[in-house]
């Protein structure tokens, strides 16, 4: 019998696995796009970056401010990408300001600050392994001796 650790892995299992990797990736990409492209909650802002509006722009019919894709508030994509960087193994749960720096180089939405940092408050892990910062221990104090044994 052949140990599994042994085991060879021929180049089209290792090409499976890795669409199937890469296919849900690719299917919530192509959604945040159709998503800016068409949603009517972003048309004042389209109108605003055809206006000529400083910080927003049209480029390829996709909504940018700042260069920075704009998010619509549909579909939970909002909460999505903050998942996939505060919960990614790589990133190992940052805190708000790190994630918004990490959200802030490719995507834009109104209140992106109070969203990531309502999502990190209510994250499990963030609350269970977080040291409470209330005060400052004092000093140690012995314990009085008790007079009966």
């Amino acid at each position: 019998m052949q140990n599994a650790l042994r085991k060879k892995i021929d180049d089209h299992t290792i090409a499976t696995l890795d669409l199937v990797l890469v296919i849900p990736y690719f299917n919530i990409v192509n959604r945040i796009l159709k998503a800016n492209r068409t949603f009517d909650s972003l048309q004042a802002l389209r109108i605003e970056a055809i206006k000529g509006y400083k910080h927003f722009a049209l480029q390829d019919s996709l909504l940018l401010y700042d260069n920075c894709l704009v998010m619509p508030n549909s579909e939970n994509f909002r909460i999505y990408l903050i998942r996939e960087i505060h919960d990614s193994v790589s990133t190992a749960y940052p805190g708000i300001r790190k994630t918004y720096f990490l959200l802030s180089k490719q995507y834009y939405w109104p209140s992106m600050p109070t969203t990531i940092a309502q999502y990190i408050c209510n994250c499990y892990a963030c609350k269970r392994s977080s040291m409470p910062r209330d005060r400052t221990p004092g000093l140690l104090h012995p314990l009085p001796v008790p007079e009966q044994a």
